[in-house]
C-alpha cells in the first residue's frame, strides 16, 4: 500500500489527473471514480525493488520531489 501511495503523490500522476479531471471553480480537482480508473498505474510486479522502497520511503517521509524521481522510474520501467 506505501508504494501505491508514493505512486499517487508523485507529480507524475498528478499531471496524469489533471489531464483527465474536471476542475471546478477555484482551480480544485474533482475527483470521480470514472476518471481515476483512467490514470495508469504500473503494475506492482513490473517495478524494481529498489523503486519500490523509494516510493515507500517517500510515502512514509510525505516527500513528493522523492515520490516523483521513483515514480518516473518505475513508469520506465513499465514501458521497457
Amino acid at each position: 500500500m506505501e508504494v501505491l501511495g508514493g505512486l499517487l503523490m508523485a507529480d507524475t500522476t498528478r499531471r496524469f489527473i489533471d489531464a483527465l479531471g474536471v476542475k471546478m471553480r477555484g482551480g480544485t480537482l474533482r475527483f470521480q471514480a470514472q476518471y481515476l480508473r483512467l490514470v495508469h498505474m504500473p503494475k506492482y510486479i513490473q517495478i524494481s525493488d529498489t523503486n519500490k522502497l523509494g516510493l515507500s520511503r517517500a510515502f512514509n517521509e510525505k516527500d513528493r520531489a522523492l515520490a516523483t524521481k521513483f515514480a518516473e522510474a518505475a513508469y520506465k520501467e513499465a514501458t521497457e
